[in-house]
């Protein structure tokens, strides 16, 4: 698999993004100030085949102004981040908490991007004036709504953080093309992954995982760890071999590709386990739990949720449709992304919860809108359950997104 894309991309679908990149860099929310309103999914948000009242309602995160918001990443105590496009058409950071939202200081640079958001409130970021790393600057938003430049004159980026506020990315140097991966912390920046390089993800532990093209005595990019100023190349065949880091556990366990055709996890005890690709055309893991399980979405015939265990990879059904995907998975299995319901269009896509292996849709409703579809972003370990709705009005040309969250577990 080449590598395509600037070296500030994410070579992974979520993040712990946990989300389609195409959805996590499109707009999304705010909230200021205004009630939440918890809202099912009604008839004329269209027929699922489970029983309405079994489906979470949607909690809509509302912005004054704001055109269209997409909810991104949830911690564990609830708060939302993610972004929002105004009314002048410029992507901003918001973060939501307790009911209440704000709007995260840019600084007058834009459009922003959020990468994470840990126990305490802060918020990793970027804020890019040109989409090219030279533009770009890596930020981190504290608990008070300060804003922290990450690498002050410098292009860079970040990646993901960890509850003690370590920030990990790459940070281009003073003219943006000398990528080394970072992890910044206190004020403070470490080299972790030597020029070309990225550090991709961080524990709460301080463990980082990442990939560089200067560690072996070939040139090719080769996926890594860092542990306490331990660099460890990942395990491939040899030095020439291309490997990547697609995401990663608190017990140190990788799921990433190994050049050509690979994809396994790098466990954290050495071993290297082969997740069985089902004979898919493509293969995208997404997340994987602190129990190894990997999900994410393949393409057989068309693109399906997966998830791979121990005992193999097996599909998860969709809601009567031909597709579907998985985008992340908490602590206690369950998984979220989207699925279709029988006679979707190609293109639909509605918000889903698998718990074991029984799909649940997601409630759908704006009021005074036609709802087209939804998705699942991200979840935490209380199952609560992040994204958007997209629907239309009157006067759109075409569908709107708004931010959501969705408490899996508190229904009735």
């Amino acid at each position: 698999m080449p590598e395509t894309g600037t070296w500030e991309d994410r070579d992974r679908t979520a993040r712990r993004t946990r989300a389609d990149v195409r959805v996590v860099r499109g707009v999304v929310v705010l909230a200021v100030g205004l009630a939440s309103v918890t809202l099912t999914a009604s008839a004329g948000a269209g027929a699922v085949p489970t029983d309405p009242r079994s489906r979470p309602g949607a909690v809509l995160l509302h912005v004054p102004g704001a055109v269209e918001s997409q909810a991104e990443h949830v911690n564990d105590d609830g708060v939302v981040v993610g972004t929002f496009v105004d009314a002048t058409g410029t992507r901003r950071a918001f973060r939501w908490r307790a009911g209440i939202g704000e709007v995260l200081a840019d600084g007058g640079v834009a459009p922003a991007s959020v990468t994470g958001v840990n126990r305490h409130g802060q918020v990793a970021g970027n804020l890019c004036a040109h989409q090219s790393s030279e533009g770009c600057h890596a930020v981190l938003w504290e608990r008070d709504g300060s804003l922290v430049e990450l690498a002050p004159g410098h292009g860079a980026a970040t990646y993901d953080l960890n509850d003690h506020g370590v920030v990990v990315g790459v940070d281009g140097g003073d003219t943006g093309d000398s990528p080394v991966g970072v992890l910044w912390q206190d004020g403070a920046s470490t080299v972790v992954a030597p020029f070309p390089g990225v550090a991709m993800f961080v524990t709460h532990r301080g463990t980082v995982a990442g990939r560089s093209a200067a560690l072996g005595s070939g040139s090719t990019t080769q996926a890594f760890l860092w542990r306490d100023g331990v660099v460890t190349v990942l395990a491939a065949p040899d030095d020439d071999t291309f490997t990547v880091p697609w995401a990663m556990n608190e017990r140190d366990d990788v799921v990433g590709h190994i050049a050509p055709d690979r994809f396994v996890v790098w466990q954290a005890d050495g071993q290297v386990r082969d997740l069985d690709q089902l004979g898919a055309s493509t293969f995208t893991p997404a997340a994987i739990d602190d129990h190894g399980v990997v999900v994410g979405s393949l393409e057989q015939g068309g693109t399906r949720a997966f998830v791979a265990d121990g005992r193999g990879t097996r599909l998860l059904p969709t809601l009567g449709g031909a597709r579907s995907a998985a985008v992340a998975v908490d602590a206690s299995g369950t998984v979220v992304g989207w699925a279709q319901r029988r006679h979707d269009p190609p293109a639909t896509r509605h918000a889903v919860v698998w718990t074991g292996s029984s799909p649940t849709a997601l409630g759908e409703c704006v009021p005074g809108r036609r709802v087209v579809g939804s998705e699942a972003t991200d979840v935490n370990r209380r199952g609560q359950v992040v994204g958007f709705v997209e629907s239309t009005g009157p006067r759109d040309s075409e569908p709107r997104r708004q931010a959501v969250l969705w408490d899996v577990r508190g229904r009735s």
